[in-house]
């Protein structure tokens, strides 16, 4: 895991170095930078190194082919890269290291772009092509790894694993042309390029790039409707399938020549990792790794408290339990600051993911292994609501109004008061959604030509006229889209910068795309059913995760109790921010965020949902302010 960074086309004699500063927390354990010789075409690759596979300095990147004709740069993990590299070997290959980097680089060169259908990992890579002065640059299939971009005037491309990377090379940091709808809908454009900075793009999960001659180009090499083939077989054999998928996905991702940990919460999707990871010491060998310690967000008196969770099951498997005591005022950045290094506006604060995978590098791990994912696959607690409006029938929605209640309680029930009611309202609301769904994508001959709106309305037509997503039921689809253009994304693009930002890698099972293909492939019951969400993962986990957590209901979710500390904590902080005249935002942000600030102080006893609202009310102020922090310059 590490940061990556390259201009294509033009000289700058500081651009290595700023660019190694700017992402040297992603990895601080070796820099490398090459530069194409004098009168050659102008090329700078940099690399910032964090040692998972392969610690000798024979791993260290910028990576030169044998015949020294290509030059490789990359930003993540080949999980498979054992297996791919005895079928290149049999092909002639011949490696000087033992990481994945150089298979990686070999696959590429042999097979071409499309050896990232063989690969199981996250990425984002460039391979610069010495003979055709040819760069290719790719993103893996669902955007765990970022890779952002910039084309300056004369066309010559600048890229980076983050945008303050590339901030600096800018003639000014502006918010983007799409910033106010980026700043209302925070999860409504991780899938497009766009970006919340002026002048920065992403390539899109799934796709890479071909630059030649100053010339961009674009391709999609990854679909995951092409990949799905529906499940027709009995229930029991489709629970032994998904354990056998899950344990190889956990495997695969413990391989490592470092220590392991991971955040557990204690609800099922980071319980289901760790115990899983438990579970396969048995079949140890000498490049697998087990999680050695688990690490736990707490916040003292809060109702968002979930410690006694994961400690219960650490203690349960043997594995230390680290305690994280969360406070704004102890972190080593301020709130504009914590802002910058995440870059993008979210829905809460940064501070206890930030403050999290601090403490696991304070103890010198670099690994972590999470459970992200899974709630974007199987209706998680926070989409059952989302999804009611996409129910066909009345036992449907019942279920899903007896699970979200559940989830406050920990208790089931069917017998909901109102239901008729509430289930006439939501398919009337899916009705003028669907409707206006279908106006929005004949606006262009209304001459309402938004470019932005109409970039996401090609994706999602694309995807909502497949054959394989027209197959699939209504609550599928919602998580199809959930998974791959709302949530999920976003989720990614954050836990990147909350765990790098402190030199500390995430790797995830539930995204290995396996799995990801073969959930998709099955039938609503079999993700939704028993009074249960995720009910074949469940059912899967059954003698390797203890039941008391298997079979959980209740559960809070990796929050921000914003609403207690913006009373305590955080309290003259924002008084300051408020107050400070000389900020380069106009009064009208400042005073609409100042007002709902007041608002919430007046309040009795703010609730999270106080404190959430409040916060997305005084972000579009905030954010901005935060573009003036060092961290971006």
């Amino acid at each position: 895991m590490c940061g990556i960074a390259g201009l294509i086309g033009r000289e700058s004699a500081k651009f290595a170095d700023k660019v190694i500063d700017k992402l040297s927390h992603r990895g601080p354990d070796a820099f490398g930078k090459w530069h194409s010789e004098a009168n050659n075409y102008p090329v700078t690759l940099c690399h910032t190194r964090l040692n998972i596979i392969d610690n000798s300095s024979r791993g260290n990147q910028p990576f030169i082919s044998n015949d020294n004709r290509y030059i490789f740069i990359f930003n993540g993990e080949i999980y498979n890269f054992l297996e791919l590299k005895k079928d290149l070997e049999k092909k002639g290959s011949q490696f000087k290291s033992k990481t994945d980097t150089e298979v990686f680089m070999e696959g590429l060169i042999k097979e071409g772009p499309s050896f990232q259908l063989k690969c199981n990992g996250m990425w984002a890579f460039c391979l610069w092509d010495k003979k055709l002065n040819k760069a290719i640059l790719g993103r893996d299939r669902f955007g765990v790894k970022p890779l952002y971009y910039s084309l300056f005037n004369d066309n010559s491309l600048i890229f980076a694993s983050e945008m303050k990377a590339i901030t600096p090379f800018l003639s000014e940091i502006t918010p983007s042309e799409n910033i106010e709808n980026h700043l209302r809908k925070v999860f409504d454009y991780e899938y497009t390029n766009s970006c919340v900075i002026k002048g920065i793009k992403r390539i899109l999960p799934g796709h890479y790039v071909v630059f030649k001659d100053k010339i961009f180009n674009e391709y999609q090499y990854w679909n995951t409707l092409d990949n799905i083939e529906f499940k027709k077989n009995n229930y029991k054999s489709q629970v032994d399938e998904f354990r056998e998928l899950f344990l190889s996905a956990v495997k695969l991702r413990m391989r490592s020549d470092v220590k392991i940990s991971s955040t557990l919460s204690g609800g099922l999707d980071s319980s289901s990792v760790v115990a899983a990871m438990k579970y396969l010491d048995k079949d140890y060998s000498t490049i697998q790794k087990n999680c050695s310690e688990t690490f736990c967000s707490s916040y003292e008196k809060s109702e968002l408290d979930e410690t006694n969770w994961a400690k219960k099951l650490s203690y349960f498997l043997s594995i230390n339990f680290n305690e994280v005591k969360i406070n704004p005022q102890n972190y080593k950045y301020n709130l504009l600051d914590s802002l910058a290094i995440v870059e993008d506006p979210y829905i809460s604060l940064p501070h206890p993911m930030l403050q999290t995978y601090s403490a696991i590098k304070s103890k010198s791990i670099k690994v972590s292994i999470d459970g992200h994912g899974s709630d974007e696959l199987f209706i998680g607690y926070g989409h059952i609501k989302k999804l009611m409006i996409k129910s066909k029938t009345l036992s449907e929605f019942k279920e899903l109004i007896s699970i979200n209640e559940s989830t406050k309680n920990g208790i089931y029930s069917t017998k909901q008061k109102k239901i008729k009611r509430k289930w006439v309202r939501y398919k009337f609301v899916e009705f003028l959604k669907t409707s206006l769904n279908d106006l929005s994508f004949s606006t262009d001959s209304f001459g309402f030509n938004d470019p932005f709106e109409s970039k996401k309305n090609e994706i999602l037509r694309k995807t909502r006229n497949h054959s394989c997503y027209q197959e699939m039921d209504g609550l599928t689809q919602a998580l199809y889209e959930i998974f791959h253009f709302t949530t999920l994304p976003t989720l990614l693009r954050n836990y990147d910068k909350y765990s790098m930002a402190n030199g500390v890698e995430v790797r995830m099972p539930f995204m290995d795309w396996r799995l990801v293909c073969f959930v998709f492939s099955l039938p609503l019951k079999s993700k939704l059913g028993n009074g249960f969400t995720k009910r074949i993962q469940r059912d899967a986990l059954k003698d390797i995760l203890q039941d008391d957590i298997r079979l959980r209901r209740d559960k809070i979710g990796w929050n921000s109790p914003s609403h207690e500390w913006f009373n305590t904590f955080l309290k003259d902080e924002l008084l300051s921010l408020f107050e400070n005249k000389s900020s380069r935002n106009s009064n009208v942000y400042r005073n609409k965020s100042y007002s709902s600030f007041k608002q919430f102080l007046n309040l009795k006893n703010p609730t999270f949902n106080d404190g959430y609202r409040v916060w997305l009310k005084m972000q579009p102020f905030i954010w901005r302010e935060s573009l003036s922090s060092r961290i971006w310059k």
